[in-house]
């Protein structure tokens, strides 16, 4: 892109951006249509889609492909191991392993190992330190 001119654009969940309220982050309730701060990461992925990375709720979710529902996170707010402050970028590698990076004073990069499978307990894992 040379001249500049927009070619798209979409708000969260691939809806059409808009200047209604931002709703707050309510587990179980229908999500909010709309970003609601400036978005610092979005990655396009080998699928053709975009994913981007909530920084503000301090969390990773991890997402069924096919129907995007949540089926756990972890993290928190906080600068100890497995916590965040100031999430801005996330990348996965073919073992499954999982890095983050942070702004502001988090300036780190922490790598969550691919573990395997196994079935979900909870739907929020927390904080993975300390154990």
């Amino acid at each position: 892109m040379t001249t500049g001119v927009v070619k798209r654009f979409w708000g969260a969940h691939g809806n059409k951006p808009d200047d209604a309220d931002n709703t707050p982050y309510i587990p179980g309730a229908t999500p909010s249509k709309q970003f609601g701060n400036p978005v610092h990461c979005a990655m396009l992925a080998d699928d053709g889609l975009v994913y981007v990375t909530d920084g503000k709720n301090e969390k990773v979710y991890i997402l069924d492909r096919q129907s995007l529902d949540v089926i756990t996170s972890f993290g928190d707010g906080g600068r100890q191991p497995g916590q965040f402050f100031g999430a801005h970028s996330i990348a996965t590698d073919s073992k499954g392993n999982i890095d983050t990076t942070e702004t502001y004073e988090g300036r780190r990069l922490q790598k969550f190992t691919y573990k395997g499978l196994a079935s979900v307990a909870r739907l929020d894992q927390g904080t993975v330190w300390p154990k």
